[in-house]
């Protein structure tokens, strides 16, 4: 078998925290290959802060027994890649960085970028077979103050589904921690006055429709494609706490061309206590399962009030 003399590359960590290091035995020396790993890993691994390694394995076997025979170290082999071994003292440390190498943005980071390369892959499909230029249907959302939800790093997207039941729009929103329903309106006045036909004190706030012979309310008029800008009162719910965001939050949304394919949007985000920006771009025309009910992001959920996406829809009174 012929040996490779070539001196193994060497590229620094990112370790710390070393322990003293134990010199190694005096080992037979047969090749130069090994003469040389040998003194690289003695002088490096000798000082108490040294850092892990990244090493060309020219010869796999040869480099892994020296390193953990006779100088007791860890060894990682770098992804699929079979050309370069990581090498050091921490087993935490070694694992971390053949990681970090493989994973540059992290394994969270990267698949949420994957999937959202994917994900822009169908707004663009959905341009091409000609927007139905209505705002109703089912998008993506971009915010990165909001991506810690870790159903991203597994390729799931924040959405937006808006949808038109019984002349209201309204929408579902998966947006970072927060799960929730929003009542949009171009019309800001005509928006509060919906909002205020629902009885507001009753802590389980139902989805109804004030009477016309007792309400004083103007009558909203709704127009949604007669502009671009929408805003939208906002109740919801916070992943990670279970905390209700009951009392409605305001923010709009600013679609930038007459299809309605993408828009730019504010939201003051309760539980963070500041106001973020948000992008999204259409993927469909049909919205993702049945809008939710409003007063399921109520403080105590009504019996009959379901979440849309087991198949039933709330009533309204």
């Amino acid at each position: 078998m012929t040996r490779n003399n070539t001196l193994p590359s060497v590229t620094p960590g990112y370790g710390l925290n070393m322990s003293t290091f134990a010199a190694a035995p005096v080992q037979p020396q047969t090749t130069s290959y090994e003469v040389a790993t040998r003194s690289l890993l003695q002088s490096h691994f000798s000082k108490e802060t040294a850092k892990p390694l990244i090493l060309g394995m020219q010869e796999l076997h040869t480099l892994v027994k020296m390193a953990t025979h006779e100088f007791g170290l860890f060894t990682a082999i770098v992804g699929d890649d079979t050309r370069r071994i990581v090498v050091g003292r921490s087993l935490g440390e070694v694992q971390g960085l053949a990681e970090t190498v493989t994973y540059p943005f992290g394994r969270g980071e990267r698949a949420r970028k994957m999937a959202w390369l994917e994900a822009m892959g169908e707004h663009y499909e959905y341009l091409s077979d000609k927007p139905g230029g209505r705002v109703q249907g089912s998008y993506i959302i971009k915010c990165d103050e909001l991506q810690f939800r870790n159903d991203y790093e597994h390729g799931e997207m924040q959405r937006l589904d808006i949808f038109e039941r019984d002349e209201v729009t309204c929408a579902n929103i998966e947006l970072g921690e927060l799960d929730g329903v929003m009542l949009l309106s171009t019309n800001d006045s005509a928006l509060d006055a919906l909002e205020h036909s629902y009885d507001m004190n009753d802590p389980n706030v139902t989805f109804r429709k004030c009477n016309p012979e007792t309400c004083t309310a103007p009558t909203p008029k709704w127009s949604p494609t007669t502009g671009r800008r929408f805003f939208f009162r906002l109740r919801g719910k916070e992943i990670a706490s279970g905390e209700t965001v009951s009392e409605p939050e305001c923010g709009d949304i600013e679609f930038l061309d007459d299809d309605f394919t993408k828009f730019v949007g504010n939201i003051n985000v309760p539980f963070m206590g500041e106001e973020v920006e948000f992008r999204g771009f259409k993927v469909s025309d049909t919205p993702l399962d049945q809008p939710c009910d409003w007063e399921y992001f109520s403080f105590e959920e009504p019996v009959n009030s379901r979440r849309c996406e087991h198949g039933f829809e709330g009533e309204f009174e």
